[in-house]
């Protein structure tokens, strides 16, 4: 990391690089913003209710307008709650809103909504940074596969087959990612071991 970050600085302050050029790093941890220590970093906050709410139903409705939904409008007051508790974080309403477009109905809605994650609290703050690291060090494909499991009832018990065919099916897992000579399932089941 630091022999690319090296040569990084290098590249910009060479002279084929144009005069007032602008580096903009983003980034979650507040040690990396403090170690470019260039100018104050730019701390973006959750967004507010009202763009919040828009963009989870984008992702939760697929695009639809809610004004067409209505076969499905029992389902926004479901969609509201859990989008409430999602404290107007935007990746959070790409991932949950994502996986509820997959799961819809409205017993999958309020499972979620029901889920015990949400009342953890403190016991939930303390343990998010160790879950937070190892989560960064997965791959987006992995993310996605562990996110997509979080739709399924506390104690549901996992067929590993089973799983990685749904990943499948919803794209999770893509073919580009795959070495030579391995399979979809194999990638899935590999994934599936990481968390066992």
């Amino acid at each position: 990391m630091c022999q690319e970050w090296s040569t990084l600085l290098t590249t910009l302050y060479n002279e084929e690089c144009p005069r007032g050029s602008v580096l903009l790093v983003t980034t979650q941890s507040q040690k990396v913003a403090q170690s470019i220590d260039t100018i104050r970093p730019i701390d973006l906050k959750a967004l507010p209710w009202e763009s919040f709410w828009p963009l989870f139903q984008y992702h939760a409705f697929g695009g639809v307008e809610v004004a067409q939904l209505e076969d499905n409008r029992s389902m926004l007051p479901i969609g509201e709650e859990i989008a409430m508790k999602l404290d107007g974080l935007p990746l959070a309403a790409k991932v949950i809103g994502n996986l509820l477009r997959c799961r819809f109905a409205i017993v999958n809605w309020r499972r979620v909504a029901d889920n015990d994650w949400w009342n953890l609290g403190d016991a939930l703050q303390d343990i998010l940074p160790y879950i937070r690291v190892s989560y960064q060090h997965l791959s987006p494909e992995q993310r996605q596969c562990f996110a997509f499991c979080s739709i399924f009832p506390r104690n549901y018990l996992f067929d590993k087959d089973r799983v990685v065919q749904m990943w499948i099916a919803h794209d999770f897992i893509k073919r580009n990612n795959v070495a030579d000579g391995m399979r979809l399932e194999d990638v899935g089941r590999q994934c599936f071991d990481m968390s066992s």
